[in-house]
C-alpha cells in the first residue's frame, strides 16, 4: 500500500536486510523479539528469534514459501540476524549472533562485553525450507583466543565461497574489553575455508588502546563489497589514535591469491605495515607491523625529520608538533621490505 510492504501479522518484528532476484522478487530478513507488555519482559526462554518472507513483484506475500509465508528459525536462545545473502545456486543464507543461554546483557553487541556470543550462518532452501543438507542446518563460529564471535555481513565471492565479516570480543581479566575486526570465508556447507588464510579467518586488531576505558580498543568491520576485479572492500569503525576514545570510520581492502590461498591486504603492501589515520591529527600516528621495522619521515622537500623503531604488532608514534603539511613515511622492516605512504599532518 503506498509503495509500502507491512508485515502486520507478525508481532514485535524488525526488518534487517533484504535481497531481490532477478524477476523483482524480494526475500527479507527480519528479526521477532518475544517482549511481552503484559508481562513486562521477554520470554525467559527465548529472547528473539528471525525469519524471513518473500514478496513478489507486485507487493504481495507469497504463501507458497516458508509455512504461510515465513520461514521462520528458533536457532538456541537468542538470535540476532544481521545479513541475509541470496546465492547463486539459489540458497538464502542468514549471518549474525547468538548466545546459547539467555543473557541477554552479554547477547547485544553494544550491551555489555560479550563473552558467550557465537556467530552463525543459517542455510535455507529457495523454498524456504531448510536446508537438510547442512547438519540441523545452521553452524556457529567461536574463535578460542577471543570471548565472542559477532558477524555483520556476508556476501557471495564465488559460487563455492562465502566471505564474511564483523568482530571479535576478548574480556582480559585485567579488565579493558579488546574488539577486533573479523574476516571470514566459509564454504557452501557453512564450513570455515580452509583455503582463506588456512584457517578460515582473519582476526585485525586495527586500534590503539583507550585510557577513557581500561586500555579498550575498539575496531569492528560492518559490511563488504566485492571490485569489478574481485577485490575485497571492508568498512568499519575503529579508533586510531591512542588515550581518549574516539571511532572513526575506515576501509581496507584485500586481494586473494591463487597461488597460496591468502588474503593480502593490499593497503599494508602485502601486510608490511598499515599507517594511520591519515590525515593525521595531533600529530599522533598508528603504525602496525609485522615485524620489527624502522619508521622514517621525510618532509616534502626530502628532509629527515622522524626516525625511531617499531615493534612487531601496533605502534604509537608521536610526532614532532612543529611537523606540519605533506610527509613522506618510509617503514623498513629487518628483511629488508619498505612500505612507503604519504601523509598529511594537520
Amino acid at each position: 500500500q503506498n509503495g509500502v510492504y507491512v508485515l502486520s501479522h507478525v508481532p514485535r518484528t524488525q526488518f534487517v536486510d533484504m535481497q531481490v532476484n532477478d524477476n523483482g522478487e524480494t526475500y527479507a530478513l527480519y528479526m521477532r523479539d518475544t517482549y511481552d507488555a503484559l508481562q513486562g519482559g521477554f520470554d525467559p526462554e527465548n529472547h528473539s528469534d528471525f525469519g524471513i518472507f518473500k514478496v513478489s513483484n507486485t507487493g504481495i506475500l507469497d504463501l507458497t514459501f516458508g509455512t504461510n509465508g515465513l520461514a521462520e528459525r528458533d536457532l538456541e536462545v537468542s538470535e540476532d540476524p544481521m545479513s541475509l545473502l541470496l546465492t547463486s545456486t539459489n540458497k538464502l543464507i542468514v549471518a549474525g549472533f547468538n548466545i546459547s543461554t539467555h543473557k541477554w546483557f552479554e547477547a547485544g553487541q553494544n550491551s555489555g562485553y560479550g563473552k558467550l556470543n557465537r556467530g552463525f550462518a543459517a542455510s535455507f532452501l529457495i523454498n524456504g525450507e531448510i536446508d537438510n543438507s547442512i547438519p540441523n542446518g545452521y553452524n556457529t563460529y567461536h574463535f578460542p583466543a577471543d570471548s565472542a564471535t559477532f558477524i555483520h555481513k556476508i556476501i557471495e565471492y564465488t559460487s563455492t565461497e562465502y566471505v564474511l565479516c564483523g568482530f571479535t570480543i576478548e574480556a582480559p581479566n585485567e579488565g579493558g574489553y579488546r574488539r577486533k575486526g573479523l574476516v571470514m570465508s566459509i564454504t557452501p556447507d557453512l564450513q570455515l575455508n580452509s583455503d582463506f588464510n588456512e584457517i578460515g579467518h582473519i582476526i585485525y586488531t586495527h586500534a590503539m588502546p583507550s585510557t577513557s576505558i581500561g586500555q579498550a580498543t575498539v575496531s569492528y568491520l560492518h559490511d563488504i563489497d566485492i571490485t569489478s576485479d574481485q577485490k575485497l572492500i571492508f568498512t568499519g569503525e575503529r579508533n586510531a589514535t591512542s588515550g581518549l576514545a574516539q571511532v572513526g570510520i575506515y576501509m581496507f581492502r584485500l586481494k586473494r591469491t591463487a597461488e597460496q590461498g591468502l588474503a593480502i591486504d593490499e593497503q599494508t603492501n602485502s601486510l608490511v605495515a598499515a599507517i594511520y589515520p591519515n590525515p593525521v591529527v595531533d600529530n599522533l600516528l598508528a603504525v602496525e607491523v609485522q615485524e620489527q621495522s624502522d619508521l622514517r619521515i621525510f618532509s616534502i622537500e626530502g628532509k629527515l625529520v622522524f626516525e625511531g623503531q617499531l615493534e612487531k604488532g601496533m605502534n604509537a608514534i608521536s610526532l614532532p608538533n612543529d611537523l606540519k603539511g605533506i610527509a613522506i613515511a618510509r617503514v623498513i622492516t629487518e628483511k629488508g621490505k619498505t612500505y612507503t605512504q604519504k601523509l598529511t599532518i594537520y
